[in-house]
């Protein structure tokens, strides 16, 4: 199965507004960071793959299917938004088995998974707890297991740490890893310490274009620099550009 996400020239705007410029590269099975400033184009990015926006120019392919399929390509993927809500006077259980329910998961599927989620996503104990008594960071892993209910084979995070804690974002970074050994799992932060500890393959895009594709390592040995902060620096100001 092709598992690869493939960005070509992709172009966006609003109104007279360019938002993403010319945009192009791949992203392969594993994790897979998007790193770039606020305002830099990574959620209109994300909303392109998502097939929340059509592409202005250019193409985009999930998983060998364009975006343009759009029941095909959300049948695929799993989407945590930047800015994620979910039914506060529910309980957990409640919310996610409603999602379940819209999406046409038959009963016995639904009582399988819901409880197979809660548990990797360390919600086990929440499940009659309400949404909205949730703290941040349990809402956030509440996020990832509504992404995760149709079992997608991609995962695209907005800024899924942001805000968090260290101790959260560690526990963040872990759930990520583990999925990304089956899975493509798209990590969108402006925190360069989440790609650095968890990415071996990583984009940076600044004002709607492209900087960098490629390897960590890569990056590294690019700008001559030995930290992924000195690196990533070095992109976004201008001094090295793919």
């Amino acid at each position: 199965m092709n598992t690869e996400i493939v960005i070509s020239h992709l172009c966006q705007s609003y109104g007279r507004k360019e938002v993403l410029a010319d945009v192009s590269f791949t992203i392969p099975q594993g994790m897979f960071g998007l790193l770039g400033r606020n305002g830099a184009g990574k959620t209109t990015l994300m909303k392109t793959l998502t097939t929340l926006l059509a592409p202005k120019g250019g193409s985009v392919t999930v998983c060998g299917v364009p975006v343009s399929q759009s029941l095909r390509v959300r049948e695929m993927t799993g989407y945590l938004p930047q800015e994620f809500s979910m039914y506060p006077s529910m309980t957990v259980y409640e919310a996610l088995d409603y999602l379940s329910v819209l999406s046409g998961m038959p009963k016995q599927l639904r009582q399988k998974r819901i409880p197979e989620l809660l548990l990797k996503v360390n919600l086990s104990d929440r499940g009659g707890t309400k949404v909205k008594a949730l703290s941040g960071g349990m809402k956030r892993r509440l996020g990832i297991a509504q992404a995760l209910l149709h079992d997608p084979q991609v995962i695209i995070a907005d800024e899924p740490t942001a805000g968090l804690d260290p101790e959260e974002r560690v526990r963040f970074r872990e759930l990520f890893r583990e999925l990304a050994r089956e899975k493509t799992v798209l990590l969108s932060t402006h925190i360069v310490s989440d790609i650095e500890e968890s990415c071996e393959n990583l984009a940076i895009l600044d004002q709607g274009k492209l900087r960098y594709a490629g390897s960590s390592k890569g990056l590294l040995d690019q700008t001559g620099t030995q930290s992924m902060e000195q690196a990533y620096l070095a992109c976004i100001h201008g001094t090295k550009e793919v």
